[in-house]
């Protein structure tokens, strides 16, 4: 074929008189065609007219008509001694392919899956494509044409450049574009009684505080929750817990209690707290997560909590980290200053208050520090035992009943109440009680596993 207009000037010896060279293009006085003036890609030239442009001068006219930038052109079918032409051929690159990724709308449970298709190449030769990825506009190590939904995160943006080869030359690169969503099981909701549940993603926190700190007494050390989960919003309120009619009907508060259904239901045993969990399990269709053993719900708890698929209280762990929101950042559930977060004895006025009254952490949940402790699933050694004894540790089910001090007597509670000092309501701080005690100081909040 002849060369394109665009193509002439450079790099080629004798586009300069002998002859003039008959190029592919019609011919525009106005270079319509050509982008007008604007930067063009690929141009053809004009669309229409009977005149071929040539090019490069020739043997009997002037000089200026050799050069690079002059133009000529003429009747398509002429002929004469000072026109002539030379081959050209494209080399054969893959055509650009098209590219989609999907799901269109993923969430973080999906895989995203890039797909390029449609490219062909001139010679016939067999095409391949070559896949890359970004998240966020920052290069990602995947090359394959899947990303992993664990890779994902929500919020991310995953950009897919996919370009065409046939093993010695590539198409031009094209790309696709998704952003992930929150996946819609695994977001907050409300129970049919009416708590308000948080998604909690895992992940990995420090546990702990300070070797020899006399308010926690074990080390700071590495944990991990491989599970999601949820964890309610507020401690379970008066309207909540009369909800489970069959066993709270006409509940006994303290007398310290404040008046509102949204206030903190108190005086509940850890014992009270199992029955209430599979209550609400059953109400919702969950297999409970505590079974009854004469009338001793502590000594038939379900083995492992993280997988267990009903209402429960968190493990101690679970509590911790989202006391914390992942981070160990704040001596209080939210703030490093106690009175913005936690009801303690620096401002409560010697009652509990209403939940949700002061400012929540950074995920969302209230009064994690002070108003009134909580109770967690775990059984309560001082020694810290079954948590990796200061060695990183994943989804620590804490001390069996035999570990407890003293044995099988105590379960543990956190986060302080209305009555001590600041110090009590610090995340890291904890300690534990009879789980048949009822007092003005305790209550729970629920947790549930993500399926």
């Amino acid at each position: 074929m002849r060369p394109h207009e665009s193509t002439l000037g450079t790099r080629f010896s004798r586009t300069h008189p002998d002859i003039g060279e008959w190029v592919n293009d019609r011919f525009g006085v106005s270079y319509g065609g050509y982008g007008d003036g604007l930067p063009s890609r690929d141009p053809n030239g004009p669309t229409s007219g009977f005149d071929r442009v040539f090019r490069g001068g020739d043997w009997y006219n002037v000089a200026e008509q050799a050069t690079v930038a002059a133009r000529d052109y003429g009747d398509r079918h002429g002929r004469g001694d000072f026109l002539g032409l030379r081959l050209v051929r494209t080399i054969p690159i893959p055509s650009t392919p098209t590219v989609a990724i999907s799901p269109t709308s993923p969430t973080d449970s999906d895989d995203l899956a890039c797909t390029a298709s449609g490219s062909e190449d001139i010679d016939g030769d067999s095409v391949s494509y070559v896949y890359s990825w970004t998240v966020n506009g920052v290069a990602s190590t995947i090359t394959a044409d899947t990303v992993p939904a664990a890779s994902t995160a929500t919020g991310d943006v995953w950009t897919c450049s996919a370009t065409a080869t046939d093993g010695t030359d590539s198409s031009a690169a094209v790309t696709a574009s998704v952003t992930v969503a929150a996946d819609a099981a695994f977001a907050d909701y409300t129970t049919e009684w009416g708590s308000e549940m948080v998604a909690i993603t895992a992940g990995s926190f420090n546990m702990g505080c300070c070797a020899g700190d006399p308010d926690s007494a074990y080390t700071d050390h590495e944990v991990t929750l491989t599970h999601d989960f949820w964890m309610g919003r507020t401690e379970i309120t008066k309207d909540e817990w009369e909800s489970d009619t069959a066993d709270n009907s006409g509940w006994s508060y303290s007398t310290y209690s404040c008046g509102a259904g949204d206030c903190p239901a108190d005086q509940i045993s850890w014992f009270d707290f199992a029955i209430y969990a599979n209550a609400l399990s059953a109400a919702e269709g969950f297999t409970p997560c505590y079974t009854a053993s004469g009338g001793d719900l502590a000594a038939a708890y379900v083995a492992d909590p993280y997988s267990c698929p009903g209402y429960r209280m968190p493990t101690e762990a679970e509590w911790e980290y989202a006391a914390g929101a992942g981070v160990d950042a704040d001596e209080y559930a939210g703030s490093n200053t106690a009175d913005d977060v936690a009801w303690t004895d620096s401002n409560s006025g010697s009652v509990e208050h209403p939940t949700a009254g002061l400012a929540a952490n950074a995920w969302g949940l209230y009064d994690m520090s002070g108003n009134l402790f909580e109770w967690t699933d775990d059984w309560y050694d001082a020694d810290y035992a079954g948590y990796g004894s200061g060695a990183g540790e994943s989804d620590p089910p804490g001390p069996t009943a035999a570990q407890a001090v003293p044995d099988g007597s105590a379960r543990v509670f956190r986060g302080g109440f209305w009555g001590d000092a600041p110090s009590y309501a610090a995340v890291a701080y904890r300690t534990g009680n009879s789980p048949s005690n009822r007092g003005s100081s305790v209550t729970a909040r629920l947790a549930r596993t993500v399926p």
